[in-house]
C-alpha cells in the first residue's frame, strides 16, 4: 500500500548543500564566503562522483546512459555509505556493492509526458544570454566580458509575457544583450526599466550559471502521489525478472525527478511505501542534490 503524506514523514531525507536566496530592498546580496563554500562543496562532490563513475563512462555510452550513470553516482555519494558500482547492466540497470552485500539497482527518470515542446525563438535567445555569462567567451562576446568582468554564478529564472514573442534574426544580438544588462542591473540593485516582453525574473546564487526559461503554457508541475505510483508500478512488475537475471535477491529502485528540464517535476511532498518487491525505493531530487527514502 502506498501512502501519501502531506507532512514530512519520509524515513530518510538528506541534502548535501543548500543555497540561500537573500534579498535586501530589491538587491540580491551575494556573500563571497557563502559562495566560496558552495563552490568548494560542489567541487568536492563532483570529484567524489567522478571517482565513483569514471570506470563506467566511455565514448560508447549514449547521452541517456551517461545521464543514468551520473544520477546513480550522485545518489550513492549522497547516501554516504560504503558503496561502489560494480557494473552497468540491463535488468537491473546497475549492480552495486554496499559494504559486503551485492545488490541490483534499477534507475527510472520521472518525466511529465503532458508538457509541450520547446519554445523555439525565445529558448534560443535565452541560450545566447546564458553564453554571455559563462567563462568561455568568444571574440563576439568580449564587450560584455569587459563591461561585467566579475559576474557571479547564479540561476536565473525568467518568464516572458508572451510565449510566442517573436523577433527578426538580426535583432537577436540586441535583445540578448538587453536581457543580460537587465539581469545584471537586478544583481546590483540598480533601477532600470524592465524590457517590455519580460514578465518576471528571479535570481539566486549557485555554483554555475544557468538560465531557466519558464513558459506560461508549460509550468513545472508538482510531483503528486498518482504520478509517483505510476512510475513505481512500471518497475514493480519487473522485480522478479531483475532477481532472476542478476541472481540477486535484493533489488533497489532509484527514481529521479527535479532536474532543470521542463518535463520534470518539482518535489514538495514526501511519500511512504509500505510494501514492494523492491527492498528499498529512493527518490532523488536531482537539482537540489537531495534524496528521500520511500521504502
Amino acid at each position: 500500500m502506498l501512502r501519501h503524506h502531506t507532512q514530512s514523514r519520509c524515513k530518510e531525507q538528506k541534502k548535501h548543500y543548500q543555497i540561500e536566496i537573500n534579498y535586501n530592498q530589491g538587491k540580491l546580496n551575494f556573500n563571497p564566503d557563502d559562495l566560496k563554500k558552495i563552490r568548494d562543496e560542489h567541487k568536492l562532490v563532483s570529484q567524489k562522483i567522478h571517482l565513483m563513475i569514471d570506470h563506467l563512462l566511455s565514448n560508447k555510452n549514449s547521452d541517456k546512459e551517461k545521464l543514468e550513470i551520473s544520477h546513480v553516482g550522485k545518489f550513492l555519494i549522497l547516501l554516504n555509505e560504503e558503496i561502489s558500482i560494480k557494473s552497468k547492466s540491463e535488468s537491473p540497470d546497475f549492480i552495486i556493492q554496499v559494504k559486503d552485500k551485492i545488490i541490483g539497482l534499477e534507475h527510472e527518470t520521472i518525466r511529465n509526458t503532458k508538457t509541450v515542446g520547446n519554445v523555439g525563438s525565445i529558448k534560443n535567445l535565452i541560450q545566447r544570454v546564458e553564453k554571455y555569462y559563462i567563462n568561455t567567451f568568444t571574440d563576439s562576446l568580449t564587450p560584455f566580458k569587459e563591461k561585467y568582468p566579475n559576474c557571479p554564478n547564479m540561476i536565473v529564472d525568467i518568464r516572458f509575457i508572451d510565449d510566442l514573442f517573436s523577433f527578426k534574426k538580426q535583432e537577436s544580438s540586441k535583445l540578448s544583450m538587453e536581457i543580460a544588462n537587465y539581469v545584471h542591473s537586478l544583481i546590483n540593485g540598480e533601477e532600470t526599466d524592465k524590457p517590455h516582453y519580460i514578465n518576471r525574473v528571479s535570481i539566486k546564487p549557485h555554483t554555475q550559471v544557468k538560465y531557466i526559461l519558464r513558459t506560461n503554457i508549460n509550468k513545472t508541475e508538482k510531483l503528486e502521489f498518482e504520478t509517483l505510483k505510476f512510475f513505481i508500478d512500471k518497475k514493480e512488475s519487473k522485480v522478479a525478472r531483475y532477481k532472476r537475471l542478476s541472481k540477486l535477491n535484493e533489488q533497489w529502485l532509484l527514481l529521479v525527478a527535479g532536474s532543470l528540464n521542463r518535463d520534470s517535476f518539482e518535489i514538495e511532498n514526501d511519500f511512504n511505501l509500505d510494501t514492494s518487491g523492491f527492498e528499498r525505493i529512493y527518490l532523488l531530487d536531482d537539482f537540489n542534490a537531495k534524496y528521500y527514502r520511500i521504502k
